[in-house]
């Protein structure tokens, strides 16, 4: 069995002859058809001849056939009237007369019989000329025709050969296509169940209740320190006398009561910030943050290589399955800078970590989405 490239060779070698004499083919069709011109107008020259010809035939015809009869008329006038005039001395003069006419009319009817038996010769003759041509236009017309049936045999058979062609590389792209196809649907599919996993760990619930319950005891201290700032700007404008000095005693008062209040929501503060900053270094927490960063940073490198990979996928329609090779990404340790970390740079870490990672999940599977629509699209067409 022979090899593709050497049949691709043969095949490129019988195009290549096959060229040549549809090229030969045409160029003698060429010549065929100028030779075809030139015989017409050769032919057209002839009937143009013959045609004056017949009507200088059918004149000198008519003119003989005109003047024949005015001659005789006129001679045998003539001899009437001289034998009248004369008598019977001159009639031997006027026979002799009569038959030198007769002689004369008979070698000029003669010639005239002569001349129109060659004109119809030659007449004979470029009809005969007309019909060789006739026949000669014929068997060229049929070489013309077998000749463009041969070119278009040849035509038809380099255009079937380019379809063979055509059909192996669009076989072989298809092959390759469906093989991309399932790597990157397996890729999908993995990244999907990483996703999901991610999602079902509960981590992400988790820093959210923290980041509320941080956010309200941010509030409430901060309303306390402004109502705290307003009684004291209040109790240090200048007093009143008389009533203002009631008024006084109890704005000093309520000031007492809004310091031990003060301390009071303060000590709660610290009460209910203290379990917290507690948790946060705990070891259990540490781990559980570490590993949630370490899966965000998963999840932002392969978002990363399935765009890339769909970039590449839209300018050159091809899949480079290398971009999800997991040995060439930068892992990094997420968990070298822990110890590091403050309980609230990690809490703000890993709040703004969390907001990154849904917003990346949510673009991962859109482009998952695009990526399996793309691709039935694709096998679509191709089917």
């Amino acid at each position: 069995m022979e090899s593709p490239l050497s049949l691709t060779q043969s095949l490129r070698q019988r195009i290549h002859v096959e060229s040549e004499e549809t090229t030969r083919a045409r160029e003698k069709a060429s010549e065929c058809q100028d030779e075809t011109r030139s015989l017409k107008r050769r032919c057209a020259k002839l009937e143009r001849k013959l045609q004056e010809k017949d009507t200088a035939i059918q004149f000198l015809q008519d003119q003989q056939q005109v003047r024949f009869p005015l001659l005789m008329h006129e001679t045998m006038r003539s001899l009437r009237s001289l034998e009248d005039n004369q008598g019977g001395s001159t009639a031997s003069s006027t026979v002799r007369r009569c038959e030198m006419l007769l002689r004369r009319f008979s070698e000029l009817a003669a010639g005239a019989m002569r001349s129109r038996v060659d004109a119809d010769a030659r007449i004979h003759e470029y009809e005969q000329q007309v019909i060789d041509y006739s026949a000669y236009l014929t068997q060229t017309a049929a070489t013309n025709a077998e000749d463009r049936w041969n070119v278009q045999i040849a035509e038809l058979y380099e255009e079937n050969q380019q379809e063979k062609l055509k059909n192996e590389m669009l076989n072989e792209c298809l092959r390759d296509q469906k093989h991309a196809k399932a790597k990157l649907m397996k890729a999908c599919k993995h990244a999907k169940l990483e996703l999901q996993a991610v999602q079902d760990s509960g981590l992400g619930l988790m820093l959210v209740d923290i980041e509320a319950r941080c956010d309200s005891l941010e509030k409430e201290k901060a309303r306390l320190v402004e109502e705290l700032q307003a009684e004291r700007s209040r109790v240090s404008q200048p007093p009143q006398r008389g009533k203002q000095e009631d008024e006084r005693e109890i704005l000093t008062k309520q000031l007492e009561d809004l310091v031990a209040e003060s301390s009071k929501w303060e000590g709660n503060d610290r009460s209910m910030l203290w379990p917290l900053l507690s948790v946060f270094t705990s070891q259990k927490l540490t781990q559980a943050c570490v590993l949630l960063c370490s899966q965000i940073q998963f999840i932002k490198r392969r978002l990363h290589a399935l765009k890339q990979l769909m970039r590449a996928y839209e300018e050159t329609d091809s899949v480079d399955i290398s971009l999800l090779d997991e040995t060439d990404w930068d892992h990094r340790d997420a968990g070298s800078d822990a110890a590091a970390r403050t309980c609230e740079e990690y809490a703000a870490c890993l709040s703004r970590d969390v907001s990154e990672a849904a917003q990346s999940l949510a673009e991962l599977q859109q482009a998952m989405e695009d990526v399996c629509a793309r691709l039935m699209g694709s096998s679509c067409a191709l089917q």
